[in-house]
C-alpha cells in the first residue's frame, strides 16, 4: 500500500544546467553583472529526493513533518522570536519601512513587518562550492551608436543646453517604470559615476522621438567642464511589452554641454 501512495506522488525532475545570465556592466566595460538564472526545487521534489535515497522512509511521512515544522517556525516568528530553521539561516522580523512619529514615535508610527531571512554558515560555505555550468550574454540592453547635436547637426561630442540631441542606435524605446534618459558625469578618464543620484535626468515630456532607433531630447543644463556618458534605461522590449526588470544601456563615448 505504501509504495502505491509512493508511486501516485512521484513527481518528474528536470536536468538544468546551473546557468548565469551576464549583463554588461555599463559602468565598466570590462566587467558584467552575472544573475543565475533560478530553476526551482519544490517541497514535493525535496521530499522526493529524501524518499528515493533513504531506504524505509516514507513519502507522507516525511511531507506531514515538513507541515508541522513548517507550522511551528511561523508560529514562533509570528511571536518576535528569530528561528533557526534547520541549521540553514535565521527568519527573523524586521520593521516594513522607516518609522515616522518625529521625535516621540509610538508603536502605531510602526509600517508593519517584513520577513528576513540571514543564511547560516553552513549555507554560505555549500553556496561557495557551486560552479557555474553554462554562461548565457544577455543583449537587450539598448544601444547608443551616436549622439548627434540638433543645433549645430555635428556628432562631435558637444551638445548644446536647451537644444536638440538626437540617439541612434538600436533598443532605444523607453517606457515603463524606472525608464528615463541620464547624463551619467564621468571622471578624467571617462569612468561613469556609479552614485545614480548625481546622474541628471531628462525630462520625460522632452522625448519628441523615442523608438527603438532613435531617440531625441531636450539637452538639460549641466557643468561645462565635465565629461558625460548618456544612459537610457527602459522597462519595455522592443515589441513594447513590459519587462520584469529594466535594463540600462549606455554610451561608450562621452560628450561635454556648453551654454
Amino acid at each position: 500500500m505504501r509504495g502505491r501512495k509512493y508511486d501516485m506522488l512521484k513527481l518528474e525532475k528536470k536536468d538544468t544546467k546551473l546557468t548565469v545570465l551576464l549583463n554588461k556592466n555599463q559602468l565598466d566595460d570590462s566587467t558584467h553583472v552575472g544573475k543565475l538564472i533560478r530553476n526551482t526545487f519544490s517541497v514535493e521534489n525535496l521530499i522526493q529526493e529524501i524518499v528515493e535515497n533513504n531506504t524505509g522512509i516514507d513519502y507522507l511521512m516525511v511531507s506531514h513533518a515538513g507541515e508541522l515544522f513548517k507550522r511551528e517556525i511561523l508560529r514562533q516568528v509570528q511571536k518576535g522570536y528569530a528561528v533557526n530553521v534547520l541549521g540553514l539561516g535565521t527568519l527573523y522580523l524586521a520593521p516594513g519601512g522607516a518609522v515616522k512619529g518625529g521625535d516621540n514615535p509610538s508603536v502605531t508610527d510602526i509600517p508593519g513587518f517584513a520577513a528576513r531571512f540571514t543564511p547560516s554558515a553552513e549555507a554560505q560555505e555549500a553556496a561557495s562550492s557551486v560552479q557555474a555550468e553554462l554562461v548565457v550574454k544577455n543583449d537587450t540592453a539598448p544601444l547608443v551608436s551616436s549622439i548627434m547635436n540638433l543645433n549645430t547637426g555635428k556628432s562631435d561630442g558637444v551638445l548644446t543646453a536647451g537644444k536638440g540631441v538626437r540617439l541612434t542606435g538600436s533598443r532605444l524605446k523607453t517606457g515603463g517604470t524606472g525608464s528615463g534618459i541620464f547624463f551619467v558625469p564621468c571622471d578624467a578618464d571617462g569612468n561613469a559615476e556609479t552614485d545614480e543620484s548625481k546622474w541628471i535626468t531628462v525630462p520625460a515630456d522632452f522625448y519628441p522621438r523615442n523608438t527603438n532607433g532613435t531617440l531625441e531630447f531636450e539637452c538639460p543644463a549641466a557643468a561645462a567642464e565635465t565629461k558625460f556618458r548618456i544612459a537610457v534605461r527602459t522597462a519595455v522590449t522592443s515589441g513594447g511589452e513590459a519587462r520584469k526588470e529594466p535594463v540600462t544601456g549606455m554610451s561608450s563615448m562621452t560628450v561635454t554641454v556648453e551654454a
